[in-house]
């Protein structure tokens, strides 16, 4: 069986989550394909934005995902969508930790946005007229460099903003780990599946 999941953050919970189950991964190996313990289970790492073309390929059986990676609805026909708890975290509106640049987003003033997740961001503030930059190099980086005045960005445990003297605002999103399973996954696939999320 093979698991698809995007490199960094959520192949090291899934590691760790694996772990617990007695089935185990080096989430820091360079290989391409990480097999495990258990010979039928295989791990694949790819980058975020190569998720929607892996997963019209055949090979792939599952993908572990956050609910933040938008999939295309021709896939719905192919996998169907499970919650599973191997992490929570957030999407947020952060700043510097000015209370100028606090009042200034409250009044609509200026209000310039980077961030990885555009669409997303756009979306929940809809019904504001914000300016959008589409950025996927470190966003903190930007605020800390006074390059911009907000981002949206994933936080989890907030240890970075913290150090950088980083404010959240709001919060725009939960996000939350789901899997996409292969709906004519084979009878052997499934029963090892079931032993995996239980």
């Amino acid at each position: 069986m093979n698991i698809l999941i995007p490199k960094g953050r959520i192949l090291n919970y899934f590691s760790s989550f694996l772990k617990k189950k007695k089935i185990f991964i080096n989430s820091k190996s360079r290989k391409t394909i990480l097999k495990t313990n258990f010979e039928a289970l295989k791990i694949i790492p790819v980058k975020c934005s190569d998720i929607n073309y892996y997963l019209k390929k055949d090979f792939v059986d599952c993908c572990v995902l956050g609910n933040d990676i938008l999939i295309k609805k021709k896939f719905k026909k192919i996998f169907y969508k499970k919650k599973i708890n191997i992490f929570k975290c957030g999407l947020f509106l952060i700043t510097r930790n000015k209370y100028n640049l606090i009042n200034n987003y409250f009044l609509g003033k200026n209000i310039k946005i980077f961030t990885k997740y555009k669409k997303i961001t756009q979306k929940y503030f809809k019904t504001k007229k914000y300016s959008y930059k589409k950025f996927n190099g470190s966003l903190e980086t930007l605020l800390c460099l006074k390059l911009t005045d907000y981002i949206t960005d994933i936080v989890d445990t907030g240890k970075t903003l913290k150090e950088n003297n980083l404010l959240k605002i709001e919060k725009i999103k939960s996000i939350y780990s789901i899997i996409l399973i292969k709906k004519n996954l084979k009878n052997y696939f499934k029963k090892l599946l079931k032993k995996i999320l239980k």
